[in-house]
């Protein structure tokens, strides 16, 4: 079986504690993971418009790397059970 995954990054950078623990349950994992995933393909779609020509221009490719960039820290956030909204004091639904 899988085992669990660890509801506590530890804090490599040596100083300044920045330990973070588990702040959302599982519902808001899979929310957070399927929606990364999501925004992942998103990312992957446009960037094959882009190949075909079919959209261009700058805004592309920065909408394609900020779809990318928020699609893996959903990953993660889902993958860690951390939110960095609900860290900064923010409620969320899920």
């Amino acid at each position: 079986w899988a085992s669990k995954p660890q509801c506590t990054i530890p804090n490599t950078t040596g100083s300044i504690d920045l330990t973070k623990t588990c702040n959302i349950n599982s519902r808001g994992k899979l929310i957070r993971l399927a929606g990364g995933l999501l925004l992942i393909l998103v990312a992957g779609g446009l960037f094959v418009l882009i190949l075909l020509g079919s959209v261009g221009g700058p805004w592309a490719w920065v909408a394609t790397v900020v779809l990318l960039a928020s699609g893996v820290f959903g990953v993660y956030e889902g993958r860690a059970g951390w939110c960095a909204a609900r860290a900064l004091g923010f409620n969320t639904w899920f």
